[in-house]
């Protein structure tokens, strides 16, 4: 009876309307022999290789001790996914990174498809549950969770389309109905929950950190640096993440206290410390240009001095040309949901404007007709505009001319929304957010989604004709852990009091409080 063995095949995917200069077939032609080595993939031009094999290896390894793809002399990092190939096995195994695509039950004869279907792709956290994946004592291996991202095809005129991405996003997020207080009766608000893209790394940032973070591994950086605030959402989910899949995150915060013993270890700085990011204290007021920049560049010089590594910088927010494809990708998950046939117009809080810029050229991409809607937290909309732009030009958007496309013409910005300033909130908006909260069972918080949805329930009254229509779609962007800084407590005290939702009964031989319901 011939036995049935387990491959782990390796398939390269040729993203839409790019060329690939190492599309060959892998010259490994596995031997009559068992092989059960531990497979390598080489991040910087995506041939998969056999570790060891003699010819894909550069022929300096026995000098250097390190892998090298022949095609590239790049390093190769271990992927350490075994594979399991029967004695008579005897065809030529094609190159390229993994899709985590398996086959079952391989008896003497079989040939190699590809199958990208959503039940054939193992995910990195099943081959590590699963066995797969030989565990080792120092951490996650960090190219284990590349995964090769194949684009749609409305993405296939964009420049800078990702080789990779990386799953940190956990299913689809739902969206409900939302019965917001004090909605006009003609409006219909619903909401997309993207602060359920995941515990600890809640929020719209997860989306961008899987193009982020696979570009950094595919890169060969054994570091991350990023920016913001101590009380940075970007900051947590980028430390958190960064950690998970085996890089060491750094992390360069605005501060109002320069001593270290001084900081904060509350809300979002306490997951920095617990999940132990290197933390840099800047000036709290320091621009970006001029003070954070700079600092980026020195601490990426100083890391590979220190330790020959190369170190993956992010600016504030994510919002570059890599993490724009978080939303990008997002948009076909909310074109299954239906979005673009039951909704009328999207509106998000816009902080680093990345997410909103994703979402607005999907939207144009596609030929969808939805109005998208920035609710602007922090600076002005002449400042997202202008980044906004810049991101267009990188990855060269063209309008239905053949222009460059501009942001003014996808994207309404809307001014106001800050209000006192970034992360700056009057007496009114946090009664407001501990309203929702209280009325609809869904956390928002004060900087973020709060603002933006103060904002939106103003406009529907105020300027009902600056949307399309009347069936709205808010994105939840997260930033749940902000709300455990302190800054809601009073208002929560006194809500709480107010509407006597709070009663002493130490005594069981006391009668029930009355609570006036």
């Amino acid at each position: 009876m011939a036995r049935s063995w387990l491959l782990i095949g390796w398939l390269r995917l040729k993203p839409a309307g790019r060329g690939n200069p190492h599309r060959a077939p892998c010259q490994l032609a596995h031997s009559s022999s068992s092989v059960s080595r531990p497979c390598s993939v080489c991040t910087q031009c995506g041939i998969g290789v056999m570790r060891g094999s003699p010819k894909l290896l550069s022929e300096d390894r026995k000098n250097t001790g390190s892998d090298r793809c022949r095609k590239s002399a790049h390093k190769l990092y271990s992927t350490n996914y075994q594979s399991w190939l029967p004695k008579h096995f005897g065809t030529t195994c094609t190159s390229v990174p993994s899709t985590n695509t398996f086959w079952k039950g391989f008896s003497t004869t079989a040939t190699m498809e590809r199958d990208t279907s959503p039940d054939s792709r193992i995910q990195p956290s099943q081959m590590m549950a699963g066995g797969f994946v030989e565990q080792s004592g120092d951490g996650p291996i960090s190219a284990d969770f590349l995964l090769p991202y194949q684009p749609t095809d409305w993405m296939s005129d964009l420049q800078h389309i990702p080789k990779f991405k990386i799953q940190l996003i956990h299913g689809v997020t739902p969206i409900q109905r939302w019965y917001l207080p004090n909605v006009p009766p003609d409006f219909e608000i619903h909401i997309k929950r993207d602060d359920m893209t995941g515990s600890e790394l809640s929020g719209n940032k997860a989306r961008k950190l899987e193009f982020l973070l696979a570009d950094a591994i595919h890169q060969g950086c054994t570091a991350v640096i990023t920016c913001g605030s101590t009380q940075s959402n970007h900051c947590r989910a980028t430390a958190v993440a960064t950690r998970q899949v085996g890089l060491e995150p750094h992390l360069l915060l605005r501060s109002p206290v320069s001593d270290p013993t001084e900081v904060t270890c509350s809300a979002n700085m306490l997951l920095n410390r617990l999940i132990g990011a290197h933390v840099h204290l800047m000036p709290r007021k320091a621009q970006f240009a001029t003070d954070i920049k700079p600092r980026l560049d020195q601490l990426v010089q100083k890391i590979k001095e220190e330790t020959g590594e190369s170190a993956y910088p992010i600016p504030i927010g994510g919002s570059t040309a890599v993490g724009l494809f978080g939303y990008l990708h997002g948009f076909d998950e909310l074109q299954r949901q239906g979005v673009t046939e039951k909704f009328t117009d999207i509106v998000i809080a816009c902080g680093s404007n990345g997410s909103t810029l994703g979402l607005a050229l999907a939207n144009y991409l596609t030929g969808s007709k939805l109005k998208v809607h920035g609710m602007i937290v922090s600076d002005d909309s002449k400042f997202h505009f202008k980044g906004m732009n810049e991101v267009l030009r990188e990855v060269d958007a063209k309008d239905s001319n053949g222009k460059a496309l501009q942001a003014e013409d996808i994207v309404n910005l809307v001014d106001g929304v800050k209000g006192r300033g970034y992360g700056l909130s009057t007496q009114e908006e946090l009664d407001m957010v501990a309203e929702i909260c209280a009325k609809t069972g869904i956390i928002i918080d004060p900087v973020y989604t709060g603002k933006s949805v103060y904002h939106l329930l103003r406009l529907t009254r105020e300027e009902p004709d600056m949307f399309k229509g009347n069936k709205i779609l808010f994105v939840h962007t997260g930033g749940i852990f902000g709300l455990f800084d302190g800054r809601m407590d009073e208002t929560v005290r006194r809500i709480g009091l107010e509407q006597n939702r709070f009663h002493e009964w130490m005594e069981l031989a006391d009668q029930a409080p009355d609570m006036n319901l």
